[in-house]
């Protein structure tokens, strides 16, 4: 069973509460609509032969270069994925350390081993991790 109060004060208090929780949140909407999250830098280990890690780039650009870098030694490669889980492209690192994806969205990323094991990393093109003086960027 429901009490509802006709109190005028109990009803002007819950009026006040709600216009205030209204306004910080209408200021609020701004700021975390124009806060965007900037990928800098992300890095992973293989530990053996089909081991993987996977993770999700939600690019805002129509084009964006990655660049990765990994143990020589080993034989990684990478799949991209699209929106809708569609595999868009299964690259070896060994043929080309960049990879650009195109269309802007949601990519799926999965970095896999054939061979060997080892750490690995990728950077955007332009990107505070790459310029000339970092390895292999």
């Amino acid at each position: 069973m429901f009490k509802i109060s006709t109190k005028r004060g109990e009803i002007e208090k819950m009026r006040k509460v709600a216009l205030a929780l209204i306004l910080v949140l209408a200021l609020s909407l701004p700021v975390f609509a124009a806060s965007e999250v900037r990928l800098e830098k992300i890095t992973g280990y293989l530990s053996s032969t089909m081991d993987k890690d996977t993770f999700t780039i939600n690019c805002d650009k129509d084009e964006q270069t990655f660049v990765f870098d990994w143990n020589r030694d080993s034989d990684f490669y990478v799949k991209v994925f699209g929106m809708t889980g569609k595999l868009l492209g299964d690259f070896r690192l060994s043929e080309g350390e960049e990879i650009i994806l195109t269309g802007g969205g949601k990519f799926t990323i999965r970095v896999y081993s054939e061979e060997g094991e080892g750490e690995w990393s990728v950077v955007p093109k332009g990107g505070e991790e790459d310029d000339e003086s970092s390895d292999g960027y």
